[in-house]
């Protein structure tokens, strides 16, 4: 279990913390981290490729999913954002050290389906698969928008990674930047791992949110915990979700 969380911590560096050579070609029948169908970079990552170390605290998905299995396929789905750069996407299972990445989508579309061939080989379950994805828009250069894992639900699944103990202070999704929609507070600290909050957002407007967090992480052989704060922006769409 340590080394999971070992390798977890350096896997989550950045959003693109795996080097396009750490992405060859090879065997589509192996499940290793490879360029597949000449569309995406899949696969498991290899405890020998060039993956810096971690944050110590990291957002790694906005989700909604409402899945039981999986299919021959798998659909993503993106909200259309208009003015913004095209998108960034990034999927991936800590657990099981997968990752899926450097996806072209055709341009005028946002939607991308890929085999789930690796997810089963590899046995990626449903519910620990994350998605994250990331535009220009207007005049800030990193904004979030929600990732549909096949099938929605009214709900999106906010997923922050620890790699030490974490006390969750404040939790505030706020409307523009001002009108508090959603609020939550963990007293306890969580363990190393996945943290996740669910927000129901299909009543809310759509349009450009702000997720204020503070957390304090208790690093080992730190004496004082370490305060975060962090402002995460990101876009609703209330049509796009309900659909």
């Amino acid at each position: 279990m340590k080394y999971k969380l070992l390798f977890a911590s350096l896997l989550l560096c950045s959003l693109t913390n795996v080097s396009a050579s750490a992405c060859p070609t090879g065997d589509p029948k192996s499940i290793r981290y490879i360029r597949r169908n000449n569309n995406r970079c899949e696969g498991i990552i290899g405890i020998n490729d060039n993956i810096p170390i971690s944050a110590t605290f990291q957002l790694i998905s906005i989700a909604t999913r409402n899945l039981n299995k999986w299919g021959e396929t798998l659909t993503i789905q993106l909200p259309p954002v208009a003015n913004s750069s095209n998108p960034e996407v990034k999927l991936r299972s800590i657990e099981q050290d997968y990752q899926l990445d450097k996806i072209d989508i055709p341009p005028n579309t946002s939607r991308f389906s890929f085999s789930t061939y690796v997810l089963k080989k590899a046995q990626i379950p449903v519910n620990r698969l994350r998605a994250i994805a990331w535009v220009n828009f207007e005049d800030l250069a990193h904004t979030y928008i929600p990732v549909k894992i096949g099938n929605p639900s009214h709900e999106y699944e906010f997923v922050f990674f620890t790699s030490n103990w974490t006390k969750i202070n404040k939790f505030t999704i706020l409307h523009d930047g001002k009108k508090e929609v959603y609020s939550h507070q963990r007293r306890n600290s969580q363990s190393p791992g996945e943290i996740i909050f669910k927000w129901e957002a299909s009543n809310a407007p759509t349009g450009r949110y702000v997720l204020k967090i503070e957390a304090e992480v208790d690093r080992r052989g730190v004496v004082a915990p370490e305060s975060i704060k962090q402002d995460i922006v990101f876009f609703h769409d209330q049509t796009w979700l309900n659909q």
